[in-house]
């Protein structure tokens, strides 16, 4: 009796044991399935990832290559209206050098005015007649259709600071601009108030000094001894 216990009892541990084994390799059956599922799944997501980026990339090109053309196409209707445009501007040219217009333009410059308007050398441009009658000292020049001083008339006016009427340099007034004797050290409206070293001011002048005149003649006459 005890035997046949016995032998239920190790007929029902192995049962169990095999109950237990089935059920660790079925769960491990499971965990393959489910990892082998999501591995198609990525696989899936990638590939139909590549295939957009393919196809906007495909897309992209074909736009690019359809706007390169356009723009082909531009620049040859450009270019043909570019060359339209140089003959006519050619003949528009030769129009506006031979008609009476009141303004003739060449390289943006008037060619005549129309009257009263003179056309300014200077300047290219038309303008009104200045007149300088009424203005003491200036006088009407063409160039700039303008009222100008004329130096060396004896009326300061214009730009003018001085005007002694000669040429004269170191006179106090050189070209109608104040100008100092020579070797004047401060000099003010032509009026020197100190000269240079050696030198003595008397009636705005500058005079040698006469020890430095027999200074300056010693030194020359044995220069000239040594030649």
């Amino acid at each position: 009796m005890e035997t046949i216990v016995c032998l239920n009892v190790e007929m029902v541990q192995q049962f169990n044991r095999r109950n237990v084994m089935m059920d660790v390799n079925t769960n491990q059956i499971d965990v393959q399935i489910v990892h082998t599922n999501v591995l198609n799944i990525v696989t899936h997501v990638l590939m139909a990832f590549v295939l957009i980026v393919i196809q906007g990339s495909i897309w992209i090109l074909s736009v690019i290559h359809a706007n390169l053309i356009v723009v082909i196409k531009y620049w040859q209707v450009m270019n043909f209206v570019m060359m339209a445009m140089n003959l006519n501007t050619m003949v528009v040219l030769v129009y506006i050098l031979m008609s009476n217009w009141m303004f003739r333009l060449l390289i943006g410059k008037c060619l005549l005015c129309d009257a009263p308007l003179i056309l300014v050398e200077s300047t290219g441009f038309c303008q009104y007649l200045k007149s300088c009658e009424d203005l003491i000292g200036l006088y009407y020049d063409k160039q700039s259709n303008d009222c100008l001083p004329q130096c060396g008339d004896g009326i300061v006016a214009g730009n003018e600071y001085c005007d002694d009427e000669n040429n004269i340099p170191n006179d106090g007034c050189y070209e109608c601009k104040f100008q100092c004797t020579k070797n004047c050290l401060i000099c003010k409206d032509g009026i020197c108030f100190e000269c240079d070293k050696g030198y003595t001011l008397d009636n705005n002048q500058c005079d040698l000094n006469k020890e430095s005149g027999q200074i300056n003649s010693s030194i020359n006459d044995e220069a000239k001894k040594k030649q």
